[in-house]
């Protein structure tokens, strides 16, 4: 599990990190009568972590020596110890005198302890006075350095002696640069916009400091529906760039070649750069942790690159043409990648076309969309349209084009295409392509299914493991606009018959959905199962099939109520590398933190990925988060913001995927319970209606669930008739959830208010929220704290869940208690119900 660091005092508008993974093992080190050699890059937060391991690990005296910086003689270090040394020449006489010298001034101090920031920069004797000290055992040392030019021998000495506890700083893990980005931007960030400066940063705290300055000054860090996001992820800015240009600034001649020869030409095979550069150079921009030696993974072949992606990106956007020029023709790249391939243009030098071609896939691999259209605008030129290479990247090129929702420019590369397929078997697979991209377009540009089926069934193929595929895909539409009347029994009928794993891997995500929504969920989490045992052998067979087997496992679970499992399923994303959407994984996230009643973090991980379905959102997942959005909200009782996100459901629905719209109909039922709407029975008769006649009885048992809640806030009590419905629906859906909602639905029509109150809790526990009449009006806060209290949450429990003191907890309860009239616990949970805003 990744490590939670949580921010220290900010200092000026940038918080500092508390590395607490690192801190401890050198704090214990201190207690065990050790030292502390803390090393890393710069800008990783070394002298921080030095500054927290002294305040929490020290109990004796602390010497803080002189940092080396501003040394006027070799013993400049040490005056803060034993006061100013004239002599400069490091004899060993000297060298004995200074040790006793420290010595007596440390004997009248309790437990010393001598702490030096950049130790780096000590000479070799000033080391060793420190590291005799150290050994006699006048006093310990705490200290930092960088990993690399060199630090002084005798330091490593006493780390391999034991004297000295190694701590080694490095970036910040993902998930702690987007809740650093969380803090510093005070709301949420959209996942893709923390990966991408995790990525350009490596989680470097002062890079990523003056990248987010950077960003919020030129405007291409924007708040969008309720989030961060960075609108042009190819911006970089002014004063990030300015840094590294510093950084660079003392490097020689030889050594700048290097580094920005790899910024254009991207990881380089060693013996090609060892061929043309200077050696001692190299070794050291390698010393200085600028480039890293590395084998390829797949043929063990060792490469030179550059550490951190964020020096790649400066450069390549700042070097001059003439720079890059002369660059390219003292090392003449051999045009293996797609970096040098785009240096060669930026050149003016036309690469081969063969190059050119595989730059271009090599970059849509990547997702490298604006160096596709770069790269191929040139390939296109100069290849002949009777080159199947054209056809090749033209429909590379509308991929692309639809994925980013530019309708004109997928119509214009079909056009272009359409005429290149050769006729007969031979364009068979590239006839199928292209009108699977022509009918997305159709299916959720134009919200047009039958349109997208069309273009499917008359397209001409001859070849039957297409045309297996091509009725596959007419199936899968279906279920995505949500036509499971007409689908749901074939997807199962075809999934079982066909020998084709192609076929049973296009239809499994909709299958496994279908079936859940059909109230099967046993069948479709054992479906899942046995798909994703097959998988994990081969994970790169059907990378989409594996991403909607993914999605579509994590929310069965979450159907059935089984948060746990939904939870782990999504860490699959990482294991299995799973080509994810970053918006559509940061939904799911929120959707489980919903199941565990975390609605808060639930609400800054929905809107996070709102932000990024606000620029980008070809497949219309964006309904589906605003609807679990104003779900949460509701639960919090933050009621006109969950009708402002309900009504941006309704406007994004026209143009969603109705593949889980049940999903976003049991939600929003719950909503408009909560907003005390008229309607609510009559919202859910008519979605009973509508999923009963396409076969889906889960979201007819929630409908016929909520219609027994509004009746009992209604009148008193559900009646028999609403329960006998209830009955059975809850007899054709698997799990616990469905004898939890008749047992609840029946307390209501008993008129037992605890033991239904009591039911609501277990619902919770299960994921479902179900709103009371409120009686009185509670704050946000207070009704996030009496829901958990009725999912049996101990005050405790909700402290660390909600990141707040047990204190306060117990202080809202308090008030809780006051409002409601109620002395305890019990008694809450008996008579709390669902509150509105302050």
């Amino acid at each position: 599990m990744t490590s939670r660091s949580a921010p220290l005092a900010p200092r000026g508008d940038w918080p500092l990190v508390a590395r607490d993974r690192l801190r401890e093992p050198a704090v214990s080190a201190l207690a065990a009568g050790r030292g502390v050699l803390v090393m890393g890059d710069p800008g990783t937060g070394k002298s921080t972590l030095t500054e927290g391991v002294v305040d929490d690990g020290v109990r004796g005296s602390t010497v803080w020596l002189r940092t080396p910086t501003t040394l006027s003689s070799p013993w400049s270090v040490l005056e803060p110890l034993i006061g100013r040394i004239d002599e400069t020449v490091a004899s060993g006489d000297m060298l004995t005198r200074l040790v006793r010298r420290c010595q007596t001034a440390l004997e009248g101090l309790s437990d010393p302890v001598l702490v030096l920031d950049d130790a780096h920069l000590i000479g070799d004797a000033t080391a060793i006075v420190l590291s005799e000290v150290v050994q006699l055992g006048a006093a310990r040392l705490v200290c930092n350095a960088r990993r690399l030019p060199r630090s002084p021998e005798p330091l490593f000495t006493l780390v391999r002696q034991g004297w000295l506890e190694y701590v080694e700083v490095g970036g910040l893990e993902a998930e702690q640069v987007h809740r650093l980005l969380s803090r510093v931007l005070d709301g949420p960030v959209a996942l893709e916009t923390a990966h991408r400066a995790h990525e350009l940063t490596q989680g470097n705290p002062l890079y990523l400091r003056e990248l987010v300055r950077s960003l919020k000054s030129s405007g291409a860090l924007v708040y969008v529906d309720g989030a961060w996001v960075w609108n042009d992820q190819h911006h970089i800015g002014r004063r990030l760039t300015d840094l590294i240009g510093a950084e660079l600034e003392t490097l020689d001649p030889p050594q700048r070649d290097i580094v920005d020869l790899l910024a254009l030409a991207g990881p380089v095979r060693v013996e090609m750069l060892e061929a043309v550069v200077d050696a001692e150079a190299l070794e050291a921009v390698t010393a200085l942790g600028l480039v890293v030696h590395g084998r390829r993974a797949h043929d063990r072949v060792t490469q030179v690159r550059l550490v951190h992606p964020v020096h790649t990106e400066v450069l390549r956007e700042n070097l001059s043409p003439r720079r890059r020029r002369a660059l390219y023709d003292w090392f003449q790249p051999d045009a293996s990648t797609f970096a040098s391939v785009d240096w060669a243009l930026t050149c003016g030098v036309i690469a081969d076309v063969d190059d050119l071609v595989a730059a271009t896939l090599e970059a849509a691999a990547v997702q490298d969309h604006r160096l596709v259209i770069r790269i191929s605008d040139v390939a296109l030129s100069v290849l002949p349209d009777a080159d199947p290479r054209a056809l090749e990247l033209l429909l590379v090129r509308a991929q692309i084009a639809r994925y980013q929702g530019d309708a004109q420019a997928t119509e214009q590369n079909l056009s272009r295409a359409a005429p290149l397929i050769p006729g007969g078997p031979d364009g068979d697979r590239a006839r199928l392509r292209h009108a699977r991209i022509a009918a997305d377009l159709r299916q959720f540009g134009d919200d047009d299914v039958d349109g997208a089926r069309r273009v499917m069934r008359d397209t001409p193929l001859s070849t039957p493991s297409l045309i297996a595929l091509r009725e596959a895909d007419g199936l899968v539409r279906l279920a995505y606009a949500g036509r499971f009347s007409e689908c749901l029994d074939l997807l199962e009928e075809c999934g079982e018959s066909t020998a084709d794993p192609a076929v049973r891997a296009m239809l499994l995500g909709s299958r496994i959905l279908g079936s859940a929504q059909a109230g099967r969920l046993d069948h479709a989490l054992a479906l899942a199962d046995e798909s994703l045992a097959r998988w994990r052998l081969d994970p790169e067979r059907y990378p989409q099939p594996l991403y909607e087997l993914v999605a579509a496992r994590t929310l069965a679970a979450l159907w059935a109520g089984d948060a746990e499992t939904a939870s782990s399923t999504l860490a699959l994303v990482d294991e299995l590398h799973v080509d994810v959407d970053d918006a559509v994984r940061q939904t799911g996230v929120g959707r489980t933190l919903i199941a565990r009643g975390e609605w808060r973090a639930a609400i800054a991980q929905l809107r996070g990925a709102l932000s990024h379905f606000s620029i980008r959102d070809a497949r219309g997942f964006g309904a589906t988060a605003w609807s679990a959005l104003a779900y949460a909200l509701a639960a919090v009782g933050e009621l006109d913001e969950a009708r402002d996100a309900r009504r941006q459901h309704l406007r994004a629905q026209s143009r969603a995927s109705r593949l889980i719209t049940s999903d976003s109909e049991m939600k929003l039922l719950a909503v408009a319970l909560a907003l005390g709407e008229d309607t609510v029975i009559d919202q859910c008769d008519d979605v009973d209606m509508r999923s009963a006649r396409e076969g889906l009885w889960l979201p007819v048992l929630h409908a016929r669930h909520i219609r027994c809640v509004a009746e009992a806030a209604d009148s008193g009590a559900a009646s028999d008739g609403s329960v006998g419905r209830l009955v059975d629906a809850a007899q054709r859906v698997d799990g616990p959830i469905p004898e939890l909602m008749v047992r609840h639905a029946r307390a209501l029509a008993a008129g037992d208010g605890a033991m239904a109150s009591g039911l609501v809790a277990s619902l919770l526990a299960h994921g479902v929220w179900i709103p009371e009449p409120a009686a009185v009006e509670l704050t946000p806060r207070q009704s996030e704290i009496a829901t958990l209290v009725r999912a049996g949450l101990s005050n405790k429990a909700i402290a660390a869940r909600l990141v707040i003191s047990v204190r306060t907890v117990d202080a809202h309860l308090r008030d809780i208690f006051a409002r409601l009239g109620v002395a305890n616990r019990a008694e809450l949970s008996a008579a709390w119900s669902r509150t509105g805003r302050e």
